[in-house]
């Protein structure tokens, strides 16, 4: 209800039946499923399976449905190709249709596992060739699960080839992307006392 008020809102503007809307999410939210709560944790379907909405000028295609995956990288190449736009090289989506396989990654955040223990003190990933999931740790945990389009339950998978060619993938992503600068910590000795006198 409330995105056809935006939607009629946008309509309603002048020049607005050229707009192009575009709603989506940055995750998903754990409601109690398999236990778990919140988000930013792990890299389950109901965190990572989010809403893409794209309302094209003229209402184009209003209506229809994808089934082809995306990942939140392919939305700058989706809005490049509505403004007629060049993307650069170094983005790291594709446009449309051309997704065959969808990674995703967590990085272990220290707070995290001070508070929830050492089970959260691991960096993931996963890599997507439907139906197929795999999620491994940098501490040597491996998942193999089967998706399906009608449900966020992953099914455990015991299909050796599929893990083999995921494996694959993963090691070839994870060896062509870039790696984030690893920054020491570090604090001068008059910002730490301060600290220390407000503890």
């Amino acid at each position: 209800h409330q995105l056809g008020v935006l939607l009629d809102a946008v309509r309603a503007r002048p020049g607005g039946d050229r707009a192009l809307v575009i709603i989506t999410a940055d995750h998903g939210e754990a409601l109690g499923e398999e236990g778990r709560l919140g988000h930013g944790f792990w890299l389950n379907e109901e965190l990572t399976r989010i809403p893409l909405l794209v309302r094209y000028p003229g209402d184009r295609d209003g209506g229809s449905r994808s089934e082809e995956p995306m990942q939140l990288t392919d939305v700058l190449p989706l809005l490049a190709r509505e403004l007629d736009l060049v993307v650069p090289a170094q983005v790291e989506g594709v446009e449309q249709g051309k997704r065959e396989t969808a990674f995703l990654e967590l990085r272990r955040e220290a707070t995290t596992a001070l508070r929830f223990g050492a089970a959260y003190d691991r960096d993931l990933q996963s890599v997507i060739r439907w139906p197929h999931k795999l999620t491994r740790s940098d501490v040597g945990a491996e998942t193999l699960r089967r998706l399906s389009p009608e449900s966020l339950v992953e099914q455990t998978d015991a299909e050796t080839g599929a893990a083999a060619e995921l494996r694959r993938l993963l090691d070839e992503h994870a060896a062509s992307g870039p790696t984030a600068p690893t920054v020491a910590p570090h604090a001068d000795p008059e910002t730490v006392e301060a600290l220390l006198s407000h503890a």
